[in-house]
């Protein structure tokens, strides 16, 4: 339910702005947090791979009339932990499906998560990794949502779902870079949740059409060879 996944972000938000650190601070391994809130204040570029990201959003919670600088960025991590916290909600949930007391399992399982000593650490300080968990959380569930699609067989929901994790992918490059290591996982996961049985499912998945002889790739780069020796030359 969406109401629940609402609940989730707003009592983890209350938590974490309760627990909120008040400036910079060493703690929770927050080295980084003095580079972090001297370059956005001053519109520099921190440590690399310089999280361009999450300086441009961070720049709007500068304008917020509370606290301190540092308590501001502190804040942008605490709103991306909680919602992080409410899309692990509709992940599980959607994990669970048809299953009884989905809901009540879900929602355990996002609390322990963000009540977790690790994460919650990261939640209330000026941090980069709130952020990437939420990008990450989002990628997840795009990429869920593609596999649901393509079992479905509903075209226009797969172009929507390619959509957003292009989207949340390209994002998450601009935050940083190690996102890339979830396409690997993606890939598998669509292979195996395609709807046909043959091995062209990923390429009709990506809006591609190949068929059943040697020469799909070629069509699928705009090249149709025939069936002499010379295509390779042509």
């Amino acid at each position: 339910m969406q109401w629940l996944a609402v609940s989730l972000f707003v009592v983890t938000l209350l938590v974490y702005v309760r627990t909120l650190a008040p400036s910079i601070t060493w703690q929770n391994a927050g080295a980084d947090s003095g580079d972090l809130v001297a370059a956005i204040f001053t519109g520099g570029i921190p440590h690399p791979p310089g999280y361009p990201l999450y300086r441009l959003i961070t720049q709007i919670f500068l304008l917020l009339p509370v606290g301190s600088v540092a308590y501001r960025v502190n804040l942008f991590s605490a709103v991306s932990a909680s919602l992080a916290v409410a899309v692990l909600f509709l992940i599980l949930r959607g994990l669970l499906a048809d299953r009884a007391g989905r809901n009540v399992t879900a929602a355990a399982t996002a609390l322990l998560f963000a009540f977790s000593p690790l994460f919650w650490s990261q939640a209330t300080i000026a941090e980069v990794n709130a952020f990437h968990v939420l990008l990450v959380a989002l990628m997840l569930g795009g990429l869920m949502g593609w596999c649901r699609a393509l079992e479905n067989r509903s075209g226009k929901q797969v172009q929507i779902f390619q959509w957003v994790v292009m989207i949340v992918l390209g994002l998450g490059i601009a935050h940083h870079p190690t996102i890339v290591l979830l396409l690997p996982a993606g890939l598998i996961l669509l292979w195996g949740r395609a709807p046909t049985s043959d091995s062209s499912a990923i390429y009709r998945s990506l809006g591609r059409v190949p068929t059943s002889d040697s020469s799909a790739i070629y069509r699928s780069l705009g090249r149709v060879p025939s069936s002499d020796s010379s295509a390779f030359y042509r």
